[in-house]
């Protein structure tokens, strides 16, 4: 597991359900955004996750 995906994990698990609506919405959609994976654009060659990224930094 990523460390975005336990971001997700600590959201859901706190008692965001009890916060204002409007504080309801923000973390709902950070729930959401930190579920989708971290990649990089290249243009049109297509997209890069983070992990390939970093090796192709290291070479």
């Amino acid at each position: 597991m990523d460390e975005s995906e336990d971001i997700s994990t600590a959201v859901y698990q706190s008692n965001w359900h009890l916060a204002e609506p409007k504080s309801r919405r923000y973390l709902w959609m950070m729930m959401m955004r930190s579920q989708k994976p971290l990649g990089l654009s290249i243009g049109p060659i297509g997209s890069v996750n983070l992990n390939a990224f970093i090796q192709v930094c290291l070479l």
